[in-house]
């Protein structure tokens, strides 16, 4: 029950407070009933309405939406035509919707000419609704995201990332050297990260500029240090059909674009759910459009911990994390609803 409570939580608070905002229209039903008998009463109703949803409003703005970080007016629209996935998401696109088409009920009949006042009355007061059903709806959203537990780090069979430059100084952890003697430090993290997927790989995506094929003084480049990782995992032959390389330059956009195109379109017969997308390698920009691509459905993210006293101890090993994007955090971003 704990858990069930847990998962629906923000779901069931969303439901009551959107009950609460559609009670506004309670004065207006119990004023049509008394519309007869008094017009003074009746008034005071319908007034009392457009009250609610005006407390309810300045409520809901001051105690839900400014609570969040997220943009009112995009998450708004996207709810409207259903592009928030999710319970939350249909629980408020639903509420929308009728509201949305009480509204449009409503102008209709005061164009007709059909009791001008009272639907003027109600409009306005389903209008203010609108808005209110937004707020509490951002809220209760944002909150779900920042709760939604990451589901950690898994092999994936696709892998895709991008080599740096050769880093003049060798290896100086026993693990690598034990291995690889003369390893960069900097392609440590790539034999980490091989290493994690080696059991599931079946195809890597590797993009290089020109600074990765400069042979060091022991007459390597990072092709061949890529290579060495991969025999010595013992996996070399098994994915070296499979092992797609790209050259392009690491600081023009461009280049790295048509690039990344090209391994999105060869990745197309694997499921998102099968790709990593290791970011850490190469130029800042290349990080960038590199996370751009990881932001499609279910693909991994992963990236090396930069944590500095980490790095320099050759008692520890470098750490590879995951990002945990949901669908529906990566749309909303995408949709420049990133926070403010």
């Amino acid at each position: 029950m704990d858990k069930w409570f847990k998962k629906y939580k923000y779901s069931a608070s969303l439901i009551g407070f959107i009950i609460i905002v559609f009670l506004s229209y309670v004065p207006f039903i119990i004023a049509e009933s008394l519309k007869g008998n008094s017009t003074i009463l009746f008034s005071l109703l319908a007034i009392s309405s457009l009250v609610i949803s005006s407390i309810l409003l300045l409520l809901y703005h001051h105690y839900f939406y400014k609570r969040t970080a997220k943009e009112f007016s995009g998450v708004l629209r996207y709810l409207l035509i259903g592009e928030v996935g999710g319970l939350i998401g249909l629980i408020g696109f639903l509420s929308e919707f009728v509201l949305s088409s009480l509204l449009a009920e409503y102008i209709k009949n005061m164009i007709a000419g059909e009791d001008l006042i009272k639907n003027a009355g109600l409009a306005i007061t389903t209008f203010l609704n609108m808005f209110s059903v937004g707020f509490v709806f951002v809220y209760f959203f944002d909150k779900q995201l920042k709760i939604r537990p990451s589901k950690g780090r898994e092999p994936r069979p696709v892998l895709i990332f991008a080599l740096s430059r050769l880093d003049p100084r060798s290896t100086n952890r026993k693990k690598y050297q034990e291995i690889i003697s003369d390893l960069p430090q900097n392609y440590e993290p790539v034999y980490e990260l091989l290493e994690f997927h080696k059991d599931v790989l079946k195809e890597i995506h590797v993009l290089y500029s020109d600074e990765t094929e400069t042979r060091n003084d022991k007459g390597k480049n990072g092709i061949e240090y890529l290579n060495e990782i991969l025999k010595s995992l013992g996996i070399y032959h098994k994915i070296k059909d499979n092992i797609c390389t790209y050259k392009c330059d690491f600081n023009d956009e461009k280049s790295m674009k048509e690039q990344i195109t090209q391994i999105n379109i060869k990745i197309k017969k694997y499921e998102d759910k099968e790709v990593s997308i290791y970011i850490s390698g190469g130029t800042s920009l290349m990080s960038s459009l590199l996370t751009l691509l990881a932001l499609e459905k279910d693909r991994q993210i992963e990236y090396v911990d930069q944590d500095q006293k980490k790095l320099k101890d050759p008692n520890i090993l470098p750490e590879i994390k995951a990002i945990e994007i949901s669908k529906d955090d990566a749309l909303l971003f995408l949709k420049t609803l990133a926070l403010k």
